[in-house]
């Protein structure tokens, strides 16, 4: 296992224009470090700099303690598992997770040994006399994760290893990713767009945008403490609900008064929130941040013993998801789609109104010039 750390990389094209920027990130022994983003954010660009695909245009790559950037890809003891597969279709399955091992001339019953050893591992030792075009995509992506590790590399890098799975499938392969690094006790590196892939694999993620990370914490960090605004609303399904406000004190309290919204619309802070904000935002715009299931109807507030917080806001039912135990309602405020998160037996319907409530402890408030959070409280040790 290795330790990687990236100081100030970035990655800079002819055009002047930075892929990546400035990235500071520290992977230790075992971490499963998700580096998720939109496309185009500088994810992969930045796994490929780790890997040697990709040359560095300034800062440090530290692997081992040992100055890496100009290492060849074949000296820092990684293995790469791509989205495409990248199996040799003349070949078995046994051939291909062999190969790497057949190239470097282990003695054959030790690369007999390993293969199957790996085959269990992956559950896949009943298909290694088949080829690939015999397999589903699912057994494929085993097969080539199987091929990566029998190298038992410092750090196995992951490139969007589940995009061409289907639903079912991907979900199947998350929790068989998640025992493997379990069991192997690997270090990985793993980039995806998705954010249930980061949400459920990483114990480290990376959030990044237009080449600049974001956010570096666990999963549960990042979520219930995001950092600014596009954290806040990328990782989440449904999205966090968004809404203009502005903050102002009304006698002894401070208070969020709503924007466009009817006179009156208004929540009442509280505790430390109302000193941050009465410190931080007094008299500025900003946006309420709150997630769905931090949403109630009144009768759930008043029971809660919060709906004093909040002046309900009054608002069309638009259309009505089930997931399973929770149903999702969707409304409009101020153009932007939000939405509650009500148990599966709730009978509202689309075209309802209802009033809606915020948990006063789960709420977010976000400067609306520099889009930070101003309860962000920074990465918990």
């Amino acid at each position: 296992m290795a330790e990687i750390i990236l100081k100030n990389i970035c990655k800079k094209y002819d055009n002047e224009l930075y892929a990546v920027k400035d990235v500071n990130l520290e992977i230790d022994e075992k971490d499963f470090v998700i580096l998720v983003g939109p496309s185009g954010c500088g994810k992969s660009t930045t796994l490929r700099m780790v890997a040697g695909l990709e040359e560095i245009s300034s800062g440090e790559l530290w692997i081992d303690g040992e100055l890496s950037n100009y290492s060849e890809p074949s000296e820092r003891g990684m293995s790469m598992v791509f989205q495409n597969y990248a199996l040799y279709p003349n070949m078995t399955v046994y051939g291909n997770i062999a190969f790497s091992l057949k190239v470097r001339k282990v003695p054959k019953n030790e690369i007999d040994k390993r293969v199957h050893e790996v085959a269990k591992v992956l559950e896949i030792e009943h298909l290694l006399d088949r080829r690939p075009n015999e397999l589903s995509g699912g057994q494929k992506q085993r097969v080539a994760i199987g091929s990566a590790i029998i190298r038992e590399p410092k750090v196995l890098l992951m490139d969007e290893p589940l995009s061409n799975l289907d639903a079912k499938l991907r979900s199947q392969m998350r929790v068989e990713l998640a025992k493997l690094h379990h069991d192997l006790g690997a270090t990985i590196l793993y980039v995806t767009h998705d954010q249930t892939e980061a949400m459920t694999l990483g114990t480290k993620i990376v959030v990044m945008k237009l080449g600049i990370v974001q956010q570096i914490a666990p999963p549960k960090e990042i979520y219930d403490n995001p950092a600014n605004l596009f954290v806040a609303g990328f990782l989440g399904s449904p999205s966090m609900n968004f809404i203009d406000a502005e903050v102002h004190m009304g006698n002894d309290d401070v208070i969020l008064y709503f924007n466009r919204m009817t006179t009156g619309k208004k929540f009442i802070l509280c505790d430390e929130r109302a000193d941050i904000a009465a410190k931080k935002a007094m008299n500025k715009s900003v946006v309420l941040g709150v997630r769905p299931e931090d949403v109630y109807t009144y009768d759930e507030a008043k029971k809660l013993g919060f709906e004093r917080n909040t002046v309900g806001m009054e608002v069309t039912i638009e259309s009505r998801e089930m997931h399973g135990a929770h149903t999702f309602l969707y409304y409009t405020i101020d153009g932007k789609q939000n939405s509650i998160c009500v148990s599966h037996d709730d009978k509202t319907k689309v075209g309802d109104k209802i009033n809606i409530y915020f948990d006063p402890n789960k709420i977010h408030i976000f400067d609306s010039q520099t889009e930070q959070n101003i309860f962000y409280k920074g990465e918990k040790s």
